[in-house]
């Protein structure tokens, strides 16, 4: 246990490496642009964040369960023209809810943002490829230059190019990618382990993308619905500054995952790593580990209850009295940090079959909160109800 709490140090290194770029873009954004270019912006970049949302956890988790296995470079060449293919599908759709959203109305100015926001979606994809591989061959090291290059260069261009309004967000953003692309690919073990793979033969698989992806896309998706689609839905429901409240309040939450010293994607690693080779025992370890991981969101849960109306004061500068109501989603946040971790272990020991009905349970509560035009509301009941399906049914055989 001691060995296995000690592979996680590089984890937590990554996790405050990752929390500047997600301050920059989440916190220090809205502060410069103001809650209505960011909450513009914010808006026509919910289409991409659902797809790279959704996309990331699959490419992550299935580049690590493939590599170094006999017919990995089979599965990993048809997970890239998979995404690909997904990319390209995608961009048409977000050219089509942009000019939907634009009321046909001034066009040059909607056009450039539906460009921006396709080249943002595309380079995102390619970034999530590189990052997966770092993990794969445990090239730590890459993966952390690339947190650190986005930690500071984010902020540089959001602060030269805020006076450029949403525009700016987006250009911001997509500089920023291609800055971690050539960090990740000039540094480190990523493109030489891409053209070792690429020298061997393809062996061609099947064409059954149901057995080779839902697995993958079902024990994470209630991330990408808790976080992504209720931000698309506050956009039908509030006002921009509302929405951009919204999201303050969301972030925070999100972005306690990065204060927790633990990286779900080395611990799926390391876990398969170490169950494979029957060091550990895998449900007494994975339990006590993520009890304290609980316990941990716990008390910044409490934190941010406590001085949230102050964080969305100073960076919104919205009265607390306006925003006071989206506190009681701080209730959930253990709940929600604790989804990544919980279905990077059950996916590592091929047990993702049981998160299948905690998404369910997710997917209803949120329904409810829909229903109710009360997000808050379905944001907590769709966290706490994926929690608790999940580890009912696959802690129940321990705890008894």
């Amino acid at each position: 246990m001691v060995d296995f709490l000690k592979s996680q140090v590089k984890g937590a290194m990554i996790q405050l490496a990752a929390l500047l770029g997600i301050a920059a873009q989440n916190f220090l954004a809205p502060r410069l642009f103001g809650p209505k270019e960011y909450g513009l912006a914010i808006y026509l970049l919910a289409i991409p964040y659902f797809i790279q949302g959704l996309m990331e956890p699959v490419i992550t988790s299935l580049t690590i369960k493939w590599q170094g296995t006999e017919s990995h470079l089979s599965y990993l060449v048809r997970l890239w023209k998979d995404s690909a293919l997904l990319g390209v599908v995608s961009v048409v759709g977000i050219f089509t809810f942009v000019v939907s959203a634009s009321g046909y109305q001034h066009w040059d100015k909607w056009i450039t943002y539906s460009i921006l926001t396709a080249g943002l979606l595309i380079l995102s994809i390619i970034t999530t490829h590189l990052m997966a591989m770092a993990y794969a061959v445990q090239d730590y090291g890459s993966v952390l230059r690339g947190y650190l290059t986005s930690g500071f260069v984010l902020p540089s261009l959001l602060w030269i190019l805020s006076v450029k309004g949403a525009e700016g967000l987006f250009l911001a953003l997509l500089f920023n990618q291609v800055s971690v692309i050539a960090i990740l690919l000039i540094f480190g073990k990523v493109a030489v382990s891409i053209k070792i793979l690429l020298k061997k033969d393809v062996v061609p698989i099947s064409n059954d993308w149901k057995n080779l992806y839902f697995p993958a896309v079902v024990p994470r998706l209630a991330l990408v619905l808790l976080n992504t689609v209720t931000i698309f839905l506050a956009g039908l429901f509030m006002s921009l500054s509302e929405v951009a409240s919204f999201k303050i309040t969301l972030s925070l939450i999100a972005a306690g995952a990065y204060m927790i010293p633990v990286s779900p994607a080395i611990l799926q690693s390391v876990l398969s790593e170490k169950i494979h080779a029957k060091r550990i025992d895998d449900q007494r370890s994975g339990l006590l580990l993520l009890g304290i991981l609980f316990v941990f969101s716990s008390i910044l849960a409490a934190g941010f209850f406590y001085w949230g109306d102050n964080i969305r004061l100073l960076i919104l500068g919205i009265p607390p009295e306006r925003t006071r109501r989206f506190d009681v989603m701080f209730i959930a946040m253990p709940f929600f940090l604790l989804i990544a971790p919980l279905s990077s272990y059950l996916f590592a020991l091929g047990r993702e079959h049981i998160l299948i009905r905690a998404f369910i349970a997710t997917f209803f509560g949120l329904l409810i909160g829909v229903i109710a035009r009360d997000l808050p509301v379905g944001f907590i009941l769709g966290a706490i109800g994926f929690i608790a399906v999940a580890v009912g049914l696959n802690f129940r055989p321990v705890l008894n």
